[in-house]
């Protein structure tokens, strides 16, 4: 193959060579989102909040009983 035929085929390796690449990277991307629906840091959150509002419901509950029975 003389120098002419390989530069006539090089841009069609490079494109080649890119599109594997990428083909390669977009097998092996994991998503990086933090808040996608079920991650670690979404459930954490609405745990704390169901916690908090169970906290802030029991301390209501115990205020209005404390005050009916005149303590």
């Amino acid at each position: 193959m003389t120098n002419k035929e390989q530069a006539l085929r090089a841009p069609a390796l490079v494109q080649y060579t890119l599109a594997q690449a990428e083909s390669n990277l977009a097998r092996l991307r994991i998503p990086r989102t933090p808040t996608a629906p079920g991650s670690c840091r979404v459930l954490f959150t609405w745990a704390a909040i169901v916690v908090l509002c169970l906290c802030l419901a029991a301390w209501i509950l115990s205020t209005v009983i404390n005050r009916a029975l005149g303590r």
